[in-house]
Formats: structure tokens, sequence, C-alpha cells
């Protein structure tokens, strides 16, 4: 099974260049938005999913702490807004 395989990734101007060395031609596309989640269980939920072990980490008493930490800060940063912008992206190479 692979555990980090959620946190290994390729830079993308890396990915590029390797991809290079296969392809005549590789397009490198940046996509991403931005957009708000408005609620903090949402937000909470979706960090809960990870497993202690995707970032390094093995499950345990630090991994507890460090999930009841970022409970906190979620509900602190709720406390004086009313949404957290997400941002996601993402690199399409196209290759031929």
């Amino acid at each position: 099974m692979d555990l980090d395989g959620d946190t290994r990734r390729f830079a993308p101007a890396a990915a590029q260049a390797l991809l290079g060395t296969a392809f005549d031609h590789v397009e490198l596309h940046h996509r991403g938005d931005t957009f708000p989640v408005g609620d903090p269980a949402i937000i909470a939920g979706y960090i809960a999913s990870w497993s202690p072990e995707s970032i390094g980490l093995p499950p345990g008493p630090l991994w507890a702490r460090i999930m009841a930490r970022t409970r906190e800060l979620i509900a602190t940063h709720f406390t004086t807004h009313t949404h957290l912008e997400i941002t996601s992206h993402v690199a399409v190479l196209r290759c031929d």
C-alpha cells in the first residue's frame, strides 16, 4: 500500500521537463480557482479525512493534538469571518 502517494507530486515544471524527454512537444496549462466555503464543519471534515501517514506522521496522540488545534483554528477564523477562501490549483500537461 502506498501511504504517501497523495503527497508525492511533481512540480509542474519538473513534470514538463521529464515529459519533454519522451515527447516532441509538451504544453503546460495551469488551472485553478478560488471559492468560498461557509461551513466550518466541511473544512474540518475534509482535513480530518487525511490520514496522518499521508503527511508523514504516525497515528496517535500527536495527530490527535494536531487535529484538535486545527478545529480550534477553524472555529476562531469563523468567529470573525463568514467563509474561508479555498484555492485549488491543477496543472494539465498536453503531450504530443
